[in-house]
């Protein structure tokens, strides 16, 4: 990881789609994770934002970065609406938006087989701190916690995890491999996932993936919606390990 050869800070990206999802399990260490990383020296911790099945709208590019104070407000307000919603929006951007909807899983395949990466864009939290820890955080930890969460660097990824697991899978009708889309993580020395990652990570960043179990494929009888759950984590996982993935396992059994 270069930020480490290099002397610099580490700069690492943790996954908090679980932190969406509810109390215990996975997206209590989500957030455990993500607040005992923010305490350590020498490592720069930021968070992804994604949603499992609405597609966000897209935060803050450099390019928008330049415009008025108002416009970036009115952006990031409407990435948190999105979260629960449709923002308002004119007729363009409706056609726009239905648009892409009518035809995600195309335009991601499209992209993965043409080399396009996914972009992640910025949610500065200054102004919206509440949302941020009534989100993502307040289910489990400590109001203390509060300090130690502000200021952190969140990523919005606006393409629906599932959407991603259902692109890759698609590839299965014409091949033997899914094809997943790449995300861009340049700069990112580090990117944590709770659970096998639809996608891929540029060059210098390091997927790492904190396994939990394979209860989809070993005891896929005990799940709902089998036959995608089996199939997505199934070549998820594969996918990560064949990419270079690092696998920190929960315990002796799931390794």
């Amino acid at each position: 990881m270069n930020g480490a050869t290099e002397g610099k800070p580490l700069r690492v990206l943790v996954d908090l789609k679980p932190a969406l999802d509810g109390y215990a399990g996975i997206p209590q260490e989500s957030r455990l994770l993500f607040r005992e990383l923010r305490r350590l020296p020498g490592i720069e911790t930021e968070g992804l934002i994604q949603h499992g099945g609405r597609r966000l709208r897209p935060g803050l590019t450099p390019k928008l970065r330049r415009q008025s104070v108002d416009k970036q407000v009115d952006r990031l307000s409407k990435v948190v609406v999105s979260l629960y919603e449709n923002p308002y929006s004119n007729l363009w951007e409706q056609g726009v938006r239905g648009l892409e909807s009518l035809f995600s899983r195309q335009s991601l395949r499209l992209r993965s087989h043409l080399g396009l990466k996914l972009p992640m864009t910025e949610f500065d939290s200054t102004l919206f701190e509440d949302f941020i820890w009534r989100t993502l955080f307040s289910k489990t930890l400590a109001p203390a916690d509060r300090e130690v969460l502000r200021g952190a660097v969140y990523r919005i990824l606006e393409h629906p995890r599932v959407m991603m697991h259902k692109a890759g899978l698609a590839g299965l009708r014409y091949s033997d491999t899914p094809s997943y889309p790449r995300i861009r993580t340049q700069g990112i020395d580090a990117f944590i996932t709770q659970t096998p990652f639809p996608g891929r990570v540029q060059k210098g960043t390091q997927l790492i993936v904190r396994y939990h179990d394979a209860v989809p494929i070993l005891m896929p009888h005990t799940v709902s919606d089998k036959a995608f759950h089996q199939a997505s984590h199934f070549h998820a996982l594969k996918d990560n390990l064949n990419n270079g993935a690092w696998f920190s396992c929960i315990s002796n059994a799931t390794r």
